[in-house]
Order: structure tokens, then sequence, then C-alpha cells
């Protein structure tokens, strides 16, 4: 039997740095957006992901995709 994957969401996971601890460490914070198309390019969805980022008071660290899917036996 072969397996397909069904794509079935997209989230976009800002990671932003909004200080450090005692340590000098930095501490972060995420902000997630749910909801975006899977079919998205990562081109296009970095540039979604920079696009907010400006947006943000707090500097970016990264801009994360995470994709769920599920995983169908064909037949």
């Amino acid at each position: 039997m072969a397996v397909k994957k069904e794509a079935l969401s997209t989230k976009l996971i800002l990671k932003l740095q909004k200080g450090t601890n005692e340590n000098g460490q930095p501490v972060y914070a995420q902000r997630s957006i749910g909801n975006i198309n899977p079919a998205v390019s990562d081109d296009d969805f970095s540039a979604i992901g920079e696009g907010i980022g400006n947006l943000q008071t707090l500097p970016v660290d990264s801009v994360n995709r995470q994709d769920q899917a599920a995983l169908v036996n064909e037949g």
C-alpha cells in the first residue's frame, strides 16, 4: 500500500527577543498566525513572515513554518 501525504494546515511562528535574563541570556516570546494556505511557497512564506515581523515592536529572531499533514493509505 502506498501512503500519500495530505497537507492540512500551516502556521507562521515568529520568535521575538523580548529582553535578557539576569545572566544576559536572551529571553524569547512567540507570535503564531494560523490558517495559512499550505500551498504557499517557502519564499513567499518568508516574505510574509518578514513583513509581519516589521510590524512588531520586538526584534525578530527567526521566522518559522510549521506544517501539519495527514498520512493516508491509497488503495
